[in-house]
């Protein structure tokens, strides 16, 4: 970015959000601690590079992302405050400060994660996207680095899904956003269809909640390369290693549970991110992980 993060620290934007501190960077945006005047409290402000602002498609992206995060009003989605243009046409996002760490963060200090864990962090992400998938709003970008584990005051964790940057409208009818041919988001984590350039569904984020319990499970994503293009094929074309030649210790039910999500074809998948939970833990019930405090199944 040509213009430093560090230019715009004690800056107050709309006489209402002074910038306090740099957080980080997202792939279009500053982020920073913001101090919100008018109330005396502290938020977080994503501040569009004003480098791309010039762009009315990133700035109708940027936008889009405000919108669809905001209507998906859900415990584990991060909460938006605001979005609007200063009169030096700064677009900008004012949402939660979260505080902790992202899932990402976890996965490199403990690599592989506990059953229970999994479960701790999956099925409040599986909630909250299937109310976004309710509203017709896919997250397509699903990958660790987009689920922060967020703790509030008084320690208690809240697992929050962020960056509904690439989100997309099922019944949006306006101009697409992202250029024929191109693929936005992680190739890692992407569904064949989205590679192949089929229509998409809720099942392509159901894909990519697969290869996060597989990551989570076994300390690595299903297919690996040196291109993203490499990458790509093998979702299309290369089955699966079975979780369990990386972990003996999950049981064959969780196995079956977390190969189905990613079946090259959608219609093999779980319909919905509730009938992927409940798999997930029927899965772990039946192979005698329980837990005192086990919730009651309902099946979805």
């Amino acid at each position: 970015m040509t213009i430093a993060a560090s230019s715009y620290l004690g800056t107050i934007l709309d006489r209402k959000y002074k910038l306090t501190r740099h957080i980080g960077d997202g792939g279009m945006a500053y982020v920073f601690a913001t101090e919100r005047l008018h109330i005396g409290d502290l938020a977080a402000l994503k501040l569009l590079n004003p480098e791309l602002s010039r762009d009315a498609t990133r700035r109708r992206r940027f936008q889009l992302e405000a919108y669809t995060t905001a209507s998906v009003k859900h415990p584990n989605v991060v909460i938006i405050y605001d979005y609007d243009e200063t009169d030096k046409n700064e677009s900008y996002i004012v949402m939660e400060l979260l505080n902790g760490q992202t899932l990402s963060s976890e996965l490199k200090q403990l690599k592989v994660l506990r059953l229970e864990r999994v479960m701790e962090i999956i099925q409040p992400v599986c909630s909250a996207l299937g109310l976004a998938h309710q509203k017709g709003i896919l997250h397509r970008d699903l990958k660790p680095g987009n689920i922060f584990l967020h703790h509030l005051e008084d320690g208690t964790e809240v697992v929050k899904l962020i960056d509904f940057g690439i989100g997309k409208l099922l019944n949006d009818g306006n101009m697409p956003l992202t250029q024929q041919g191109f693929v936005v988001g992680t190739p890692e984590y992407l569904s064949p269809e989205r590679y192949s350039g089929k229509d998409i569904d809720e099942r392509s984020d159901i894909y990519s909640l697969g290869v996060l319990v597989y990551r989570m499970l076994t300390g690595r994503v299903p297919f690996t390369g040196k291109t993203a293009q490499e990458i790509l094929q093998k979702h299309l074309k290369e089955p699966p290693v079975a979780p369990r030649k990386y972990n003996q210790h999950l049981s064959t039910e969780v196995e079956e549970v977390v190969l189905r999500a990613l079946s090259k074809d959608p219609k093999e998948r779980p319909e919905t991110t509730a009938k992927f939970a409940y798999e997930l833990m029927a899965a772990r019930i039946s192979s005698g992980d329980t837990l005192q405090n086990m919730p009651i199944l309902q099946q979805p």
